[in-house]
């Protein structure tokens, strides 16, 4: 009797292991599909066929090196929780395969299932390249309200995005986060994302309302949406102004309910916000990010509504050095109002924010200048920083409550 009994809890433990061990699936092949990297041949059906494997237990994808043209969005609608990785080869040069896409469309969807989240998402050396032009009036994409999106990952568990490059995106080159960006609950959030190591160059956009207002809606290296934690470390992402003669949105976003993410080590360069924080819960921090060509260089607008908890910003270096003269570019704030640090909510409650160990450089040779270092409510604790104007007459009151250690350097 005592042997059948624990026979049976043994096979029960089995079965229940079965049950919640996630199964890791099948390696494919890309070229096993079809899939021809000339550049030129549409490979969206070898994609399609690939993907309806994937969305059944997941698996790893090898995409070999090569340049792989694709007409509509690679779609994969994995809602179960085993592991999916999209893995490129690289040829004997380093170079990454890429994905060649010229429609106004995501160019990678991954969506998991809203109302519960899970499984993990590993995407590592995938490059994808658009078909942006230079600003001009004639911009065929510019001010409408189509745009493109490299890797869109929405309502999974975890994702991790590796050693990636995007190139020449109208619009955005990653949206990691929640479908639904205002109104999902705290326990729906992506519980982890991580993107490190990425290249992101001349991926911008901006879309008008009448009277040149900013819709504000696209135009974005890295967008982070309702995420519990995460890193962005390591990024380069580069709108290079000289190129593209028009800022992008922002270099980094984290936006509605977005906590505890640590922001490192990226350098940002050519964007309205080189990083953009709204609606945040807290504990982020943003550290030792180099950020140029932008008199706006990190703009947080949070809610008293929400329960605001501490974050850091500390040891940036942040300018608007960079910046060509002569371009017309498309700001989402008057000149008075843009500062390389803006800090502001929407009521009486206290930002319990650091902003310490920054450099920030002002210097007139700029095609944009701002107008202060820094502009933050009182409440704000700010120490340590370095300030330096050079060929330039600021406003009266250039570092609106500024902390007592800050230094000034002439």
């Amino acid at each position: 009797m005592k042997i059948r009994q624990k026979i049976k809890t043994q096979l029960v433990v089995i079965l229940l292991l079965y049950l919640t061990t996630p199964v890791l699936g099948q390696t494919y092949n890309l070229k096993n599909f079809g899939a021809v990297g000339d550049g030129k041949t549409d490979n969206l059906k070898a994609f399609q066929r690939c993907a309806q494997e994937l969305a059944k237990k997941g698996g790893t994808l090898i995409i070999p090196y090569g340049v792989y043209y694709v007409s509509s969005t690679i779609h994969i609608n994995y809602i179960e929780g085993n592991d999916l990785i999209i893995r490129g080869e690289k040829n004997t040069e380093g170079k990454l395969p890429q994905i060649k896409s010229n429609a106004l469309l995501d160019v990678f969807f991954i969506n998991g299932y809203y109302t519960s989240p899970k499984g993990k998402i590993l995407i590592e050396n995938i490059g994808v390249t658009g078909n942006n032009q230079p600003y001009s009036a004639k911009h065929p994409f510019y001010s409408k309200p189509a745009f493109q999106t490299a890797f869109r990952i929405v309502d999974k568990a975890s994702v991790y995005v590796h050693n990636c490059a995007v190139t020449n995106v109208y619009g955005n080159g990653f949206y990691i986060g929640s479908s639904d960006t205002q109104g999902t609950p705290l326990n729906r959030r992506m519980q982890y994302a991580e993107l490190t190591g990425n290249k992101i160059n001349n991926t911008w956009g901006a879309h008008l309302q009448s009277g040149n207002a900013l819709n504000d809606d696209y135009g974005d290296g890295i967008y982070f949406t309702n995420i519990a934690k995460g890193l962005i470390g390591n990024n380069i992402i580069m709108n290079n102004l000289s190129q593209t003669k028009q800022f992008g949105r922002a270099g980094i976003v984290l936006e509605y309910d977005v906590e505890n993410v640590i922001v490192e080590k990226n350098q940002i360069s050519g964007y309205d916000r080189n990083i953009h924080i709204e609606l945040a819960i807290g504990n982020n921090i943003i550290r030792n990010n180099r950020l140029t060509a932008s008199d706006y260089g990190i703009c947080v607008w949070n809610s008293c509504k929400k329960g605001l908890k501490s974050s850091q910003i500390t040891g940036n270096y942040i300018s608007n050095e960079g910046i060509p003269k002569g371009l017309s570019l498309k700001t989402i704030r008057n000149a008075s109002e843009r500062s390389l640090i803006y800090i502001g909510h929407d009521g009486n409650c206290k930002e319990p924010m650091l902003i310490s160990n920054n450099q920030m450089i002002i210097t007139g040779q700029s095609g944009l200048v701002s107008k202060r270092g820094l502009y933050v409510p009182g409440d704000v604790k700010v120490q340590s920083n370095q300030y330096k104007v050079s060929g330039v007459s600021l406003l009266s009151r250039p570092l609106n409550r500024i902390g007592n250690k800050t230094s000034i350097m002439r």
